[in-house]
């Protein structure tokens, strides 16, 4: 692209060494640029970078860079700005009057012809073009992930699925005319920008996208930039055990001879409380405490100790069985006897059963949607299952919620209530409760009967309900080989011949599960509900806190969905003492310590680059400044200097490399130990 005009980039350059003014020869001093800038309304960091550039090449370093040749409209606008303007083009102090002056002249209101010359101060002829204010940002905004649904609260969903109740019919449609937008957004009465990035958002993520967003700057540290609170995390781990008003010091010395604003006391001590304990362990070289303390590990004890529509119908029923009681005093019957209920999915075609749910109370929407769930979902144990074409429900509440019609809409399965008191539209889950009735239920001991006159009144509980569920689902398992009746196959054949049925995004359906409960991530997993879970992701959260969601289940699932505190999916976490959790070898172990370690020793090294990336820069600039001193001393041609006279330099900063440490040697072992395993 063709460069500016050398005459206007001159003028710009004798224009910043006129803002700059007596700094321009003087040493570094913060203070006086802080009064400079107060004076001639140019931000600190850009007086800073004038200042340097004029100090290391020049009246050369105060031209302009990136200036480009603008097209005609473009400069015509620049003129017009100038003629509005005025004097305040040549002033160097601004003052209240001028400001007011130039207000009054132009019909502005002060507000506006401050935000010019603010904008003029500090870019110039190049400032005053369309669209290169120096106070925005050039790059755009990067735009947050979207929630997953799983953490959102009951709040977060509701207005999710509002805002997908206010897209429409729009949400399916390729192509949206704006025409069509402005009459929607009339009828709902919602401004035509809120529907227009709704319908983006929608496009781009999904039903996910629709969730409210954070504040981004949610937990961050206001008034303090990114490398600054990166300075005072390296500055910490330089000295194990220095304190917060040590680490301040240091801090605050560093940012006065970088030209940035001095962080206070708080933001310091507020930032190193916010240190992961592991991470400063590991970095104060207490390897022995980190071992004991945060190193990420598993209890072993368990593992020593041995083309046509698919159609699903659920329906539940109180099982005809006794079971024990085994809850707290608080729930149990006074008999501590109780007949359980049982939640169940049928496909209507090949008789497959792709979910049960057993619970002791009356189930509600969370067990339907745990029903839900475990149909739709398909896994290596469960071969079959997946995201059908509709389900046949009762007209119960607990069927028809609106969280259940929401997940189902967006599924794209069609919900069918059936007609009151018309059971045999969904005959087929109604006959297979007979069929466990007869084949199952009948031959265990507890057995009541269904009918209130034929039942047993001496019938007595031997089972627990864990008991029972594990004899079901062998029934289930021999029923599924069977050849049936109706289709002249077995309902696995035949699912596998004739059906097939496409898998949901097990993140879509996050939300089917209880509601989040925040956790600890213990160094042995995430303890919940008697049971420890356990995920090799763990080793970079140790100490952290996290939300798990679970099945409504009447007993401690095998897995919980875990999210960060974002809101964003983790992993899925297996119980340690389950099947799938005893198949954790040691080496997926030892993997996981590794990854721990890698990734703290990788955060402590970020931090203690930073450090050393600024006492590089303080070094530059001190030479720079020595320099200029030292020529400002000499003699000139005819004059005798005499020893003692002038100021005294200070002292050249050591640019002596760092040490090694612990930290460095341990690093270069597992370097060593890596290359010789490829090898």
């Amino acid at each position: 692209m063709e460069s500016c005009n050398p005459e206007r980039m001159q003028r710009e350059a004798h224009r910043r060494l006129a803002l700059l003014g007596p700094l321009a020869t003087s040493p570094y001093d913060y203070h006086l640029l802080r009064e400079r800038s107060r004076q001639t309304w140019v931000p600190v960091k850009l007086l800073w970078t004038w200042w340097n550039a004029y100090r290391r090449s020049g009246f050369d370093g105060l031209l302009p860079v990136g200036w480009t040749q603008l097209d005609e409209g473009a400069e015509a606008r620049i003129a017009e700005r100038e003629r509005q303007l005025g004097e305040a083009m040549g002033a160097v102090s601004i003052t209240p009057e001028l400001v007011k002056t130039l207000a009054e002249r132009n019909a502005w209101s002060p507000r506006t012809a401050e935000r010019w010359i603010r904008r003029y101060q500090a870019g110039g002829w190049w400032g005053l073009a369309p669209k290169h204010d120096p106070a925005k940002p050039q790059k755009q905004k990067k735009q947050a992930p979207p929630r997953a649904l799983g953490a959102l609260d009951d709040v977060a969903l509701e207005e999710t699925f509002r805002r997908r109740s206010l897209l429409g019919d729009l949400a399916t449609r390729l192509e949206v005319s704006r025409t069509e937008v402005e009459t929607r957004a009339s009828e709902i009465q919602v401004s035509k920008s809120t529907l227009w990035h709704y319908l983006q958002r929608y496009r781009a993520y999904g039903l996910p996208g629709l969730a409210p967003q954070d504040r981004s700057d949610k937990g961050a540290h206001h008034g303090i930039r990114a490398e600054m609170k990166e300075l005072v995390r390296g500055v910490r781990y330089s000295q194990p055990g220095k304190s917060v008003r040590a680490v301040h010091t240091a801090v605050c010395e560093r940012a006065r001879l970088l030209g940035e604003e001095e962080p206070s006391l708080w933001q310091v001590r507020t930032i190193l409380a916010q240190i992961p304990k592991p991470e400063q362990m590991l970095a104060d070289r207490r390897d022995d405490d980190f071992r004991s303390d945060y190193e990420v590990t598993r209890r072993m004890e368990h593992t020593r100790r041995n083309s046509h529509l698919i159609s699903y119908q659920i329906d539940n029923t109180l099982v005809d069985v006794l079971v024990k009681d085994i809850r707290s005093e608080q729930l149990q019957t006074a008999s501590k006897m109780i007949r359980p209920w049982l939640t169940l999915c049928i496909d209507s075609r090949s008789r497959l059963v792709v979910a049960a749910v057993f619970g002791y109370d009356r189930p509600d929407r969370h067990t339907i949607a745990t029903a839900i769930r475990e149909a739709v979902l398909v896994s290596d144990s469960k071969p079959y299952g997946g995201i059908p074409h509709e389900i046949w429900v009762d007209n119960g509440k607990e069927f028809l919620s609106h969280h259940i019609e929401q997940i189902t809409q967006e599924l794209h399965i069609l919900l069918q209530p059936c007609a009151p008191h018309r059971p045999q539209q969904k005959g087929i889950v109604e006959r297979f409760f007979g069929t466990l009735n007869t084949r199952l239920w009948s031959t265990l001991p507890g057995y009541v009967a269904s009918n209130v006159v034929e039942r047993d009144p001496h019938a007595q509980a031997k089972l627990t309900l864990a008991e029972l569920e594990e004899l079901f689902w062998d029934f289930i398992d021999g029923y599924h080989q069977e050849t049936h009746s109706q289709t002249g196959e077995s309902p696995l054949d035949f699912w596998h011949k004739h059906c097939y049925a496409e898998p949901a995004d097990p993140r879509l359906l996050d939300i089917l599960l209880k509601e989040p409960t925040e956790r600890k991530v213990f160094k042995d997993g995430i303890h919940h509900d008697t049971r420890i879970y356990w995920n090799a992701a763990f080793a970079t959260l140790v100490d952290e806190r996290v939300l798990v969601r679970e099945e409504p289940l009447y007993r401690p699932p095998d897995e919980i969905e875990v999210f960060s505190l974002k809101k964003e999916w983790i992993c899925t976490a297996i119980a340690t003492d389950s099947i799938q959790g005893q198949a954790v070898t040691r080496e997926n172990i030892i993997a996981a310590k590794h990854e721990q370690r890698r990734h703290l020793r990788q955060r402590i090294r970020e931090a203690r680059e930073a450090v050393d990336s600024t006492d590089r820069e303080i070094a530059a600039q001190q030479s720079v400044e020595a320099a200029g001193q030292q020529e400002a001393i000499q003699p000139a041609p005819g004059e005798t200097g005499t020893p003692g006279e002038g100021p005294m330099m200070p002292p050249a900063p050591s640019t002596r490399a760092r040490a090694r440490d612990l930290l460095d040697m341990l690093v270069e072992k597992d370097d060593n130990v890596r290359k010789e395993s490829v090898q």
